[in-house]
């Protein structure tokens, strides 16, 4: 027999769960959409700073990014770092001084993107040409 919360039972049955005390508003739901997989490059840099940036989260979806690679393979660099850009401020992940040629900088856990959000790689200090990457990983979820 179907529980019924109220007078109306077509109504709030399916936005409630059991959380093994009570009946209560269930939690929105996420669902997997897809693998999220992205290479941004630039392989003919400006001297001096680069930014490589990732695509933006649409409006319906969260995005977990579970691996991020940023390197320069050309030569060294005075800092690199991986930032979180919301179109207004960027929030910085992981940051590496002073790399040398094909010394990677990766992302240790899982970051969570909202709708608006993208990740970008910074490079400060390139010199002219050279070989800039970033690689995204992770999945997509429809927020619903």
């Amino acid at each position: 027999m179907p529980i019924v919360l109220d007078n109306d039972p077509g109504d709030r049955v399916a936005q409630y769960a059991w959380d093994g005390a009570a009946w209560r508003k269930a939690a929105l739901p996420l669902g997997y959409t897809d693998r999220y997989a992205e290479r941004q490059s630039e392989l003919s840099a400006a001297a001096g700073g680069n930014t490589l940036t990732g695509s933006t989260v649409p409006a319906g979806e969260v995005w977990i990014v579970t691996s991020a690679h940023a390197v320069n393979e050309s030569s060294a660099i005075t800092i690199l770092q991986i930032d979180l850009y919301d179109g207004t401020n960027n929030f910085i992940i992981a940051s590496l001084l002073a790399p040398a040629a094909r010394i990677p900088l990766d992302l240790k856990s899982p970051i969570v993107l909202k709708a608006g959000d993208r990740l970008r790689a910074l490079f400060f200090g390139c010199t002219l040409n050279d070989d800039l990457y970033l690689d995204i990983l992770g999945y997509k979820m429809a927020v619903t």
